[in-house]
């Protein structure tokens, strides 16, 4: 790391000497403890005035040095000092010298209130549930997509291009009007659609054009949803998407749990999947069968048990069991065995899963869909084959789950639903835990087949792949123009790490960094050599060491 011992002493007496609202402790980690920089330099900064100083500082110590040897910084969510606050981030944080997280309260308050225009401006830290919560409780307006997770930040998700659901909806950072912006150097500007790059800025900024303070989203008025919950078998589900399931409704989520039977992309009776539909009814009609305090704490329980339990190390251990464990835990309490109508507030309806284990990766992955969605029932056949390929030799690679969803998606700078007139975007997530024996092959072949067959992009927020490169030459013309114009250096920027410069192909702009790549230990084979790969997981030290 660039930030020697002596710099950070020199820092944190900056901080000290000028008072600055900012608590500095040393090491971090993500929410699924998979992403870590122990050695980090961790600044919590309560205020836009701190920040702004602090930046100063870094910049004037930047300065004295080789590009090459800058310290670099990154933001994070996190540091707020509740469960599920933590960074949900999963690369571009592993290899910085300083992680800075706004955790005072103008960055986690909903700051002003356009309800004419239903334009409200948020802080950069404020989580996707709680803005929805207070929208709807205070304000009769509510966000028109979000993420299905309630405890991932707004900003955060934007900054990756993140998305929620809908058929006519765009990624989250579609609803950005402004955003309010502190550059390293400290000062404070503003950007909007005026500035000719604002959408490709705005498609998914990657925290590189500065510190986001706030931004103006775009609201709708606040309604209830209803939501039809249908619980059916991968066939029947198949047979539904060939119908029109995505057109039928302005917001569909589908969850699977496959159950490594022979037979699973054509057998009727295993009701494994669970589809969401929602559509906006009347504030003013009677809740049904809505969701309770009592449903969260029942979920909360469900997630504690399980990580007290340690039941991924003991899937990761004893892999043959996670065909029963999906049989007869997974499917019994999170898909169950009937259908419900309910009708509930946008936010409790949205946000039904409140939640959420420990030791989970998500392969996140996106593609174009035509009308009759044929790639989406090309994408469930090669998955649901090569889970069957893999459980003959005993891998079972996914122990949590796979969600589908489906939007309009939004164009420009590096945004993940990029999309051709007429067509929409399909995301597609399969979770489970990064030390499954048979992952990281199961990953690769996927991953491979998705993106040769399938044109699919990785979600920027969940996944990539090591060798992964962005199309991104409309987003690098709009960051070098934005350095120029707020007379920065790029070569000097503190935020553009060595992930960022291979990512974004600047090789001249990298800096002196050691390798942190997110694999160490890859084990991409295809499906034909599994017995191969068996040797080698057996074998494998980091397997080992979970084990």
């Amino acid at each position: 790391m660039a930030l020697s011992q002596q710099e950070r002493k020199e820092l944190i007496r900056f901080i000290r000497s000028n008072q600055l609202n900012i608590k500095s402790s040393t090491g971090w980690t993500n929410y699924s403890k998979f992403r870590q920089n122990k050695e980090a330099l961790v600044l919590d900064i309560d205020d836009t005035e701190s920040l702004s100083k602090v930046l100063q500082f870094i910049t004037a110590l930047n300065k004295r040095k080789d590009p090459a040897e800058r310290t670099l910084v990154r933001p994070a969510a996190g540091g707020r000092g509740k469960k599920y606050s933590e960074s949900y981030s999963v690369h571009g944080v592993e290899d910085t010298d300083i992680v800075i997280r706004l955790v005072g309260k103008e960055f986690t308050e909903i700051k002003g209130v356009d309800k004419e225009e239903q334009v409200v401006t948020i802080g950069a830290s404020m989580q996707v549930g709680e803005i929805n919560q207070q929208l709807y409780d205070h304000y009769n307006l509510t966000l028109p997509t979000s993420s299905l997770n309630p405890y991932i930040s707004f900003i955060g998700l934007a900054a990756n291009s993140g998305i929620g659901t809908g058929k006519d909806q765009p990624g989250v950072a579609g609803l950005i009007k402004s955003m309010k912006l502190c550059l390293p150097n400290g000062e404070i500007v503003t950007i909007d659609s005026s500035h000719p790059d604002f959408e490709t800025i705005c498609s998914g900024h990657q925290g590189l054009f500065g510190f986001v303070l706030s931004a103006e989203v775009q609201c709708i008025e606040a309604q209830k949803l209803e939501c039809n919950k249908e619980v059916m078998s991968v066939a029947q589900l198949i047979d539904e998407i060939k119908q029109g399931l995505f057109e039928r409704d302005p917001y569909t989520s589908i969850y699977i749990m496959p159950t490594y039977q022979a037979d699973e992309l054509t057998n009727r009776t295993y009701k494994n999947v669970c589809v969401y539909r929602w559509r906006p009814v009347e504030k003013t009609c009677e809740d049904q069968n809505a969701r309770t305090p009592l449903t969260h704490v029942r979920q909360e329980m469900e997630t504690r048990i399980y990580d007290y339990l340690n039941i991924s190390n003991f899937l990761c251990q004893y892999p043959h069991v996670i065909p029963q464990f999906a049989q007869y835990i997974v499917l019994p309490l999170v898909i169950g065995s009937k259908n419900e109508t309910s009708v509930s507030r946008w936010y409790d309806s949205v946000h039904h899963q409140t939640g959420y284990p420990g030791n989970v990766e998500d392969t996140g992955l996106l593609f174009e869909v035509s009308e009759d969605c044929h790639e989406i029932v090309a994408a469930l056949e090669k998955v649901f084959t090569t889970l069957h390929e893999y459980s003959e030799q005993d891998y079972f690679p996914i122990t949590s789950g796979m969600y589908l969803r489906y939007l309009q998606g939004m164009n420009g700078g590096v945004s993940i639903t990029q999309h051709a007139d007429g067509k929409h975007v399909c995301s597609f997530d399969m979770v489970s835990d990064i030390h499954n024996p048979g992952h990281d092959a199961f990953q690769k072949e996927i991953t491979e087949f998705f993106r040769e067959n399938l044109k699919a992009v990785p979600h920027l927020g969940k996944f990539l792949p090591d060798d992964y490169q962005l199309n991104c030459a409309e987003y690098n013309d709009a960051l070098v123009r934005w350095y120029e114009e707020n007379n920065l250096n790029l070569e000097e920027s503190m935020l553009l790490t060595a992930h960022y410069c291979k990512l974004l192909q600047f090789p001249k702009m990298m800096p002196a960094q050691p390798d942190c790549s997110r694999r160490q230990f890859a084990l991409f084979q295809p499906a034909e050599n599994l017995p191969q790969l068996r040797d080698r997981v057996d074998d494998e030290p980091r397997y080992k060491a979970a084990m």
